[in-house]
């Protein structure tokens, strides 16, 4: 364009709102290269690890409603009591978190009180005389959870076997069981263990990365996936 009467020529005048629309588009095609060039975190894009070696009900018990759960056994494993006994609250916790019925902890002193000074029980050993009559006297519970911890690594990379089974207190049967290990050297599992904490906030600190140096929060990882395979309510 020119000026007719001087012959001068130049450039057409640009808006203001021109000018910012085209800044925002440069900065948001910045924003994106950026995004596709970042590589994705395995915390958001896995693989995750998913309990698969459990059997049962497929739905649970409409007679069940209380559930006495017994201490954590670990003689198989020949832990200390005091390291075993420290997660008991980290299962019952999990257990009560899915909400198929009433928990009911025993606790160690008692359960030596009702069966002569034993403290916990294996769930593959041999029961005592009228074990399951006793419990349900003494917790009016309908059915018994027995847990057994098959192996622990307290150190980093962590790792804990959970060994688990819910019985029927009135007629004996077996209503789910469910026997799994999370080690955190598989990334599937280090991965869902990191998961869990960005979503449960389960460890002090940065969570995320607190779970697999900790073992109650990788415990409690660890109760929530077996927990999650209940039968259905």
């Amino acid at each position: 364009m020119s000026d007719p009467r001087t012959g001068t020529r130049f450039l057409p005048s640009v808006s203001a709102r021109t000018l910012l629309a085209r800044g925002l588009a440069f900065v948001l095609l910045a924003l994106l290269a950026g995004c596709l060039s970042a590589p994705l975190d395995p915390l958001n894009r896995g693989p995750f690890f998913t309990p698969v070696n459990f059997r049962g009900s497929k739905s649970w018990p409409s007679d069940v409603r209380r559930v006495a759960v017994l201490p954590l056994d670990a003689h198989g494993a020949a832990l200390p009591e005091d390291f075993v006994s420290s997660l008991d609250p980290v299962w019952l916790a999990a257990l009560q978190d899915t909400q198929r019925a009433e928990f009911v902890p025993v606790s160690r002193y008692q359960l030596s009180r009702l069966f002569s000074g034993t403290r916990s029980l294996d769930s593959t050993g041999l029961l005592p005389e009228h074990f399951l009559q006793r419990v349900a006297g003494a917790t009016g519970a309908d059915a018994v959870l027995f847990c057994d911890v098959t192996g622990s690594n307290p150190y980093a990379p962590m790792s804990i076997g959970l060994r688990t089974k819910l019985v029927h207190l009135r007629s004996g049967s077996l209503i789910w069981a469910c026997d799994e290990r999370f080690d955190a050297r598989e990334p599937a599992v280090a991965n869902s263990a990191r998961r869990f904490a960005r979503d449960s906030g389960s460890a002090r600190g940065d969570a995320v990365t607190a779970i697999l140096q900790s073992p109650t929060a990788f415990a409690a990882y660890a109760s929530s996936s077996v927990a999650a395979t209940f039968p259905n309510r």
